[in-house]
């Protein structure tokens, strides 16, 4: 993960988090039960995180596959070499 995603992931994981800032704040949440939650809210952001990185690296080294110059194809029939000639037609009398 590079350090964008570590920071969208942190901030992913402090908002999923906020709706228990209050009940901790005002008592009805333990010390122990926030930091639980937080870790869980973590976990959630960073299994995100590293699905979404994942998913972008794939359709972008998909993209630079398709974006490789790729060998010209090949015809049916064989070329020539340089030191061949075409065979001379026969010239025709003029009238």
């Amino acid at each position: 993960m590079n350090e964008t995603v570590r920071g969208l992931v942190l901030l992913a994981s402090v908002v999923l988090w906020l709706p228990f800032l209050p009940p901790l704040l005002s008592g009805d949440l333990t010390l122990v039960q926030g930091l639980v939650r937080y870790a869980c809210a973590l976990l959630l952001a960073w299994a995100a995180g590293s699905g979404l990185s994942a998913l972008f690296r794939s359709y972008s080294a998909q993209t630079e596959q398709r974006t490789t110059p790729e060998a010209e194809p090949t015809s049916a029939a064989p070329s020539r070499r340089a030191e061949d000639r075409p065979p001379q037609e026969p010239v025709a009398a003029q009238e």
